[in-house]
């Protein structure tokens, strides 16, 4: 296990069997699971960069 993230819905960051990054929330009666190739992680996280800047403005607005 790389890490987790407790509060509201919760994240577990691991390394699967055959390296890849996955990111799992669990949810009463499931489990999501993203399963991204290492390369694809630094996309996700210029991704995910723009999209907290775009919610953080529109609590502003």
């Amino acid at each position: 296990m790389v890490g987790s993230i407790e509060p509201r819905f919760g994240a577990d960051v691991y390394i699967s069997e055959n390296n890849a990054v996955c990111i799992k929330q669990s949810r009463p009666g499931t489990d999501q699971v993203l399963v991204l190739h290492p390369s694809e992680v630094h996309e996700l996280i210029v991704l995910l960069r723009l999209a907290v800047q775009e919610a953080e403005e529109a609590e502003k607005a």
